[in-house]
């Protein structure tokens, strides 16, 4: 929000750009390397007995935050 702030966008287009683009670019480098590792415990755990469909899905399922509301499904009396 700083460089919004202080940067005109009519002024320095280009600036803003480079700024924004510079401070996401360590957030995509930890999703990067978190996928990767990831990707490397799946494999070292299925080896090659799975398709690239299958490790698609397990990787998506291991990157996505989820974070179950336990006693919301207790309450509720649900069991999966």
């Amino acid at each position: 929000s700083f460089w919004l702030q202080a940067v005109p966008k009519t002024t320095f287009p280009g600036l803003l750009v480079v700024a924004v683009h510079t401070l996401t670019m360590f957030g995509s480098t930890y999703s990067c390397e978190s996928a990767f590792s990831a990707v490397n415990m799946i494999k070292n755990k299925l080896r090659y007995s799975s398709t690239n469909e299958h490790l698609h899905a397990c990787l998506r399922m291991a990157v996505t935050p989820l974070h179950p509301k336990f006693q919301t499904l207790a309450n509720a009396n649900f069991s999966h």
